[in-house]
């Protein structure tokens, strides 16, 4: 129902509506398990690298603010303003 929703499928799978048709056509209780642990690992991966990259956002960001209050304690430094509270 949601617009954004479906636009992200078609983004990721043009074909999405001939493999749920697929799907909904199969009769072999294994490969129909088989194809949903193989979602269901997919999901988890996706899980785990979304972790990652947060987590790598999280750090570079920390240190990008660490480096900005040094230089700017630097800068305040040279220009005499050597009370101001530099954050760090």
């Amino acid at each position: 129902d949601d617009p954004r929703k479906l636009a992200a499928i078609e983004r990721m799978c043009p074909n999405w509506k001939e493999n749920i048709q697929l799907a909904q056509v199969q009769t072999d209780p294994d490969d129909l398990n088989n194809a949903l642990q193989n979602v269901q690992k997919a999901k988890t991966d996706l899980e785990n690298m979304k972790e990652k990259i947060l987590q790598a956002f999280f750090d570079r960001h920390q240190t990008l603010k660490l480096y900005e209050k040094s230089l700017q304690s630097s800068i305040n430094r040279l220009s005499g303003n050597e009370n101001e509270d530099d954050g760090l």
